[in-house]
């Protein structure tokens, strides 16, 4: 599986530029406002959506490998700490955080470097800390006839990326020693120019995303 994580700077602004809020990102606000964490690592921030939001945490950490991104996010959340680093080797002191944060980022990574990252991210939280990943294309078949089509069209020459079901998301990071609460479903919109995937309504356009508790033991 390659590892298709960097984003080349045309392709991250085309992305900044098409990014929009979504039940995904209101999700993981709602969640931060309830876990109430000092700390929080968000592994491959992208342009800063939620960092953009982040004002009531005390220390909101955003990383991601993409300077792009990087340039992007400390423009929407000026008052939050940018580092530019790997999920497979992240820079901080074991137990260094109460919440790390995996918003639709794990699945760019090998099977092999997935494990590395899960592992370095059960290490740098605290005893009892919150583990929240965002994960889409998780089901075996699409839930709806809109993500079956969208499905088709996005991996119609085949695809390079991770993407786990939603039984293999909860094995995968119970091996790396988290406990794991139900899975829950959010959305998010799915962007396009294709005339095809167009012809749906706007309101029908979305993407189930899995959402993923889970507590460092």
């Amino acid at each position: 599986m390659t590892d298709t994580s960097h984003w080349n700077p045309g392709h991250a602004r085309k992305y900044t530029a098409n990014r929009v809020y979504s039940a995904a990102d209101g999700y993981i606000l709602e969640e931060l406002r309830r876990i109430s964490p000092d700390t929080v690592v968000e592994i491959g921030c992208g342009p800063g959506i939620i960092a953009e939001r982040s004002f009531f945490i005390e220390k909101y950490i955003c990383t991601d490998i993409t300077i792009e991104f990087l340039k992007a996010a400390s423009k929407a959340g000026p008052s939050c700490v940018y580092l530019n680093c790997r999920a497979e080797t992240l820079p901080f002191r074991n137990a260094a955080a109460d919440c790390v944060v995996a918003m639709a980022v794990l699945h760019h990574l090998s099977t092999e470097a997935l494990r590395f990252s899960l592992n370095e991210i059960h290490r740098i939280l605290k005893p009892n800390g919150i583990f929240l990943l965002l994960e889409d294309w998780c089901f075996e078949k699409g839930i709806t006839g809109f993500e079956e089509e969208a499905r088709r069209f996005r991996f119609r020459n085949g695809s390079d990326e991770n993407h786990l079901t939603a039984d293999n998301w909860l094995q995968e990071i119970r091996a790396a020693g988290f406990s794991c609460r139900d899975p829950v479903w959010t959305e998010r919109p799915f962007h396009t120019s294709s005339p095809h995937i167009l012809r749906w309504p706007e309101a029908e356009r979305k993407v189930r995303m899995m959402a993923l508790e889970s507590i460092r033991k």
